[in-house]
């Protein structure tokens, strides 16, 4: 379905949930016109009044043009391309505008999880899981197992290699089952915890790493295909705090 008519559908329906995988399957296979500076930098705006980032986004350089007049113009970005800017510049929302003006509000979460359960990606990209044994993943690994006890809320992590098989690019990716789905995933304080260990900054010299945490039970089915992965797993068993890892070392 067509960007536009994707979210004026949203809007014209009050926004239920059941019809935010249409407006993110659409910005995955349209991608979107993102208004830029002078500088050639996203502009970046701030709704909800909590003074979170949020990245614009557009169905067409024509729209952002009568909206957000005040763009030096905007950049077209597939799906890969979205990803990077909203880890690059720290927005943890999507702010799509229809032609008529209406906005939809999406956590960005929402958009790298669509990405992670479609094997296609924008401008026909895939992504290919897997385990990592770069330093890094390792550090991950080892930090999440002693901090994972001091986020309650949270289950189970799995550590993985991202790559983008059109491209070759890379990131580190770490997935968490949680209580449920908490905003903006992709700031989770787990995985700031993570990268504050002194051995996960002093290995800080690899791939990029974000995070995505998945409500254990209405998002048990991908949970589980990451058990099938063989990624790096850290187990938390909430009742006597036993902390199991696998694969053993």
């Amino acid at each position: 379905m067509a960007l536009d008519a994707a979210l004026a559908d949203f809007v014209a329906r009050g926004g239920p949930e059941e019809q935010v995988p249409r407006v993110v399957g659409a910005v995955i296979d349209q991608g979107l016109y993102v208004p830029v500076r002078e500088d050639g930098d996203p502009v970046l705006v701030q709704q909800a009044g909590d003074g979170v980032p949020a990245l614009p986004g557009f169905g067409s350089g024509p729209d952002c043009a009568v909206h957000l007049p005040t763009a030096a113009g905007t950049v077209y970005c597939d799906a890969l391309r979205l990803a990077e800017l909203i880890r690059e510049y720290g927005a943890a929302r999507l702010v799509l505008f229809g032609p008529d003006g209406s906005t939809v509000l999406l956590p960005v979460e929402t958009l790298f999880e669509a990405m992670a359960g479609r094997g296609v990606r924008g401008a026909g990209q895939r992504l290919r899981l897997s385990r990592s044994t770069h330093p890094l993943a390792r550090a991950l690994r080892s930090a999440a197992a002693r901090r994972v006890r001091d986020f309650p809320e949270i289950h189970g992590v799995w550590i993985s290699r991202a790559r983008w098989l059109d491209t070759g690019a890379e990131h580190l990716l770490v997935h968490l089952a949680v209580d449920a789905d908490p905003p903006g995933s992709t700031g989770h304080p787990f995985l700031q915890a993570l990268l504050s260990e002194p051995a996960v900054t002093a290995a800080d010299d690899g791939p990029m790493v974000s995070a995505l945490a998945f409500d254990r039970t209405t998002h048990a089915g991908q949970l589980a295909d990451l058990d099938r992965m063989g990624l790096d797993t850290i187990r938390v068993d909430r009742a006597t705090g036993r902390v199991e890892v696998l694969p053993p070392e």
